[in-house]
């Protein structure tokens, strides 16, 4: 599905415009009282005063159109394909947690040249088992070197507090020995920066409204898709010319 990131025209610079062309419309009606009550040498002044003004409000409408223009090219420079892969769970039945890493890696190894997220997800106790087969995929994909394309997701946390819910995030990083801190900062649209967190703690209730997901659903989006500052490379593949896709692991 496609994602864009779009760079819409600053507020401010729209209520500028705005308030140019009512200024522009003020001034042309007090022309046009004037000319009922002035002399024919100050009506060929007038005129060309109003004349004048014409011309700046073509102006600005031209420069508007150029403004719009560009950014819809931005726009469309920006629109990506995403592919999200979605691989089989750890534990189970059916495979070893090693079979498991083994079927991703040689999947992976053969078809994806460059990964921008690694969305890793737990829930409930986690096992030593488990743990073990994470390192396994945060070894392959060299956390050290690449931890902001990280996002580690606790899920399921219905009945959880907010404490309960920061203490599992805690115990996740501990287990797994990864940095809970590692964030990037943004800006929004506005103009102010704020932080994405790439660990969440979250939870959607197979039969809750969107209300009640909405706040989880837009943080784990904003994390799973601020785009990084670098990407995975898959070493086999440095040969292979960068790509646009967006790969989601």
């Amino acid at each position: 599905f496609p994602v864009i990131q779009s760079k819409p025209v600053k507020p401010a610079r729209k209520q500028r415009t705005s308030q140019k062309v009512k200024n522009m419309g003020n001034s042309l009606e007090k022309l046009e009282l004037q000319l009922e009550t002035t002399s024919a040498e100050s009506t060929f002044k007038i005129k060309e005063k109003m004349l004048e003004i014409h011309e700046q409000a073509i102006l600005l409408h031209k420069k508007e159109i150029e403004s719009i223009k560009k950014q819809k090219a931005d726009e469309k420079e920006t629109l990506k394909s995403v592919c999200v892969v979605d691989t089989i769970g750890l534990c189970d039945t059916l495979f070893q947690d090693n079979e498991v890493y083994q079927i991703i890696k040689k999947s992976v190894d053969s078809n994806i040249t460059l990964i921008d997220r690694v969305v890793i997800v737990c829930s409930g106790r986690i096992e030593k088992p488990t743990v073990d087969a994470m390192k396994l995929f945060l070894n392959w994909m060299n956390y050290p070197k690449y931890k902001d394309n990280f996002v580690f997701v606790y899920s399921k946390t219905d009945d959880m507090s907010d404490a309960d819910k920061e203490l599992n995030l805690v115990i996740m990083s501990e287990l797994l020995d990864v940095d809970i801190n590692t964030e990037q900062f943004i800006r929004d649209p506005d103009g102010t920066q704020k932080s994405v967190k790439f660990f969440q703690a979250v939870c959607f209730p197979p039969k809750a409204d969107f209300a009640t997901i909405e706040r989880d659903l837009d943080l784990l989006k904003t994390a799973i898709f601020t785009r990084p500052t670098t990407r995975i490379k898959q070493e086999l593949h440095l040969k292979d010319k960068q790509i646009s896709l967006c790969n989601l692991l």
